[in-house]
């Protein structure tokens, strides 16, 4: 019994001795965050919570009220109705500015930036998927007509409302729209502009047509439209590219919305991502969780009576996002502000301040892009915002989508930290010089050691690192004592025995 006593005192005052240096600061002990312990997670999800660029507490001050000015309609399911935006009414142009800088993945923005000039055409794939629309379908839309026998209309529209184009070369161009292959040189101002910026003497002769011209100089299908001013020249003097579908041109996921002509200013009602409005219409109430945080939650009504379901929100809270395998699901480490995307897939609803008295709802977006040709987009989780969508009080109905009740917050885990490569190997190190130097000596500086720790630790209250310690102590002292006795211990460099 005394024995086991015994050989337990190097293990004790070792230990005591690391955790002494340990809380000195010279062994951080905690992997990832530095501020938040293991044993608190609610540390760890708040630090989480913003993006590495945003590490502002998450909306302590809310928005006011003008910054919520969307144009409302009434959506009856069933016997309820509910205050929804008026899709039809509301276009990219029209959604609130962006209420805070921040930054998202490689997407940055400022406080009253638009949205349509953040956004790109690629962000909205697997949502609005307006990369499917041409200029024509956009135009007609809008009453901006787009054929040839109706008067002015799109056709003049100039080429600089076009930004999309600035990033073709003549090749991609008529590789977008075929109908330029035929088109005649000589009678296109554009085309002879561009080619004698990097050729003042080409001089267009006979019928040649630009299929023609690029096939015998294939160099001159490597000159790019950025070379122009294109506030010079109108969309006819590119014939047929207004029915061009947008994914057909070069770079197209990476235009911005405000680079293709009129899209900013289409209803999204009308976009080819439909705007859903099937779900159900929930009661919101604001209710106190614990710590005294107030969250909202929606009540919802089961076919079954007296049942209900709720979704509780709260602001900052989390869950996991992304679509995809990419690197763009790793953003903000694959989580996102816990909400729900309502009303389509490009963007989601969450809260963002709750009291007694309302319920300010914003919306963010998420960016989008193909790892390749044919396969599907790679999606960010949620984070472009926030913008002001709506403000409800408790006791109001509000729709709710499909989607939202498998909103589920990210809870995270807490896993047992490691202890730090250079702290296990001091410990085995110090483990074998006890088991090399045993001797009353060096019990009694042991001891002193062990006295003066748990001092230390009824000061600090650091008692984690002297349960992580211990661990590691008593898996490495047990074998090195096995072998350390007079009778099983090697014999250092072969020497024999006097």
């Amino acid at each position: 019994m005394m024995e086991r006593v015994v050989h337990q005192i190097p293990a004790l005052i070792l230990l005591a001795a690391l955790g002494v240096v340990s809380g000195a600061g010279a062994i951080p002990l905690w992997g990832g965050f530095a501020k938040a312990s293991p044993l608190n997670p609610a540390a760890a999800q708040e630090a989480l919570a913003q993006p590495d660029a945003q590490r502002e507490a998450a909306s302590a001050a809310g928005l006011t009220a003008a910054d919520f000015n969307l144009p409302l309609g009434v959506l009856r399911i069933g016997d309820r109705q509910a205050a929804i935006p008026d899709w039809r009414l509301i276009s990219f142009s029209d959604l609130p500015v962006l209420a805070e800088a921040g930054a998202w993945g490689s997407v940055s923005w400022q406080r009253g930036d638009a949205i349509a000039n953040v956004l790109t055409v690629g962000d909205l794939q697997g949502g609005f998927d307006v990369h499917l629309l041409t200029v024509a379908a956009i135009a007609d839309q809008l009453g901006v007509y787009a054929r040839n026998s109706r008067e002015g209309g799109i056709r003049a529209i100039p080429l600089d409302k076009f930004g999309l184009l600035n990033y073709q070369t003549l090749s991609f161009l008529v590789r977008a729209a075929p109908a330029l292959l035929s088109l005649k040189v000589a009678d296109s101002r554009l085309v002879k502009d561009l080619i004698a910026i990097v050729d003042p003497t080409f001089v267009a002769t006979g019928g040649t047509t630009l299929g023609e011209l690029i096939k015998q100089q294939p160099k001159y299908g490597e000159i790019s439209l950025s070379y122009l001013d294109l506030a010079n020249y109108t969309i006819g003097e590119l014939p047929g590219i207004e029915i061009v579908p947008i994914q057909n041109f070069s770079q197209w996921e990476s235009a911005k919305l405000t680079e293709v002509p009129l899209l900013e200013h289409l209803s999204l009602w009308t976009l080819p991502g439909k705007i859903g409005v099937q779900g159900e219409i929930a009661i919101a109430t604001v209710q106190e969780a614990d710590e005294g945080a107030l969250e909202v939650v929606f009540s919802a009504p089961e076919p079954a009576p007296e049942q209900a379901r709720s979704l509780h929100w709260r602001v900052g809270q989390l869950q996991v996002g992304g679509l995809g395998t990419g690197d763009l699901t790793t953003v903000n480490r694959g989580l996102e502000r816990l909400g729900a995307a309502i009303y389509n897939p490009s963007f989601k609803v969450v809260p963002h301040r709750v009291s007694r008295d309302e319920i300010q709802l914003v919306a963010y977006f998420r960016t989008c892009r193909r790892s390749g040709e044919g396969t599907a987009a790679d999606c960010s989780p949620y984070g472009i915002g926030p913008i002001p969508f709506m403000v409800v009080k408790p006791g109001d109905a509000v729709f709710l989508g499909q989607q939202a009740f498998g909103a589920i917050p990210y809870s995270p885990i807490p896993e047992p930290p490691d202890l730090a490569p250079d702290e296990s190997s001091r410990v085995t190190q110090v483990i074998e010089t006890l088991a090399d130097n045993p001797g009353p000596a060096g019990l009694v500086a042991f001891s002193s050691t062990l006295a003066l720790a748990l001092v230390w630790w009824l000061w600090k209250g650091n008692l984690a690192n002297m349960l992580i310690l211990l661990a590691q102590v008593t898996r490495d002292l047990r074998p090195i004592q096995k072998h350390s006795s007079p009778r099983s211990r090697p014999n250092p460099k072969g020497q024999k025995k006097a």
